[in-house]
């Protein structure tokens, strides 16, 4: 039995109504950027900090590439550089 055959199953991967399926991706969606908001204000200032030390220590603190999102859509996905660039110089 494959892995989308028990999802099925036990009712995890079901869609059945597109209206439902509609009304579950906004209420995530808006979950999501009501936790986003109420955790920025503490969670800025740590990543601040964060940034700056690495600017310090490495250089640039901060790199970008481009991954494929949903529909195929491209975007630019930032992360913190922790490693050094060249770790044996």
């Amino acid at each position: 039995m494959s892995h989308f055959d028990m999802a099925t199953q036990t009712g995890f991967a079901s869609d059945t109504s597109p209206l439902r399926n509609t009304y579950q991706r906004g209420g995530k969606r808006l979950l999501d950027v009501a936790l986003a908001l109420l955790l920025l204000p503490i969670i800025a200032p740590v990543l601040l900090c964060i940034l700056c030390i690495n600017r310090t220590v490495h250089g640039s603190s901060l790199f970008g590439h481009t991954r494929i999102g949903r529909d195929g859509r491209s975007f630019v996905c930032w992360k913190v550089q922790t490693m050094l660039p060249h770790p044996s110089q």
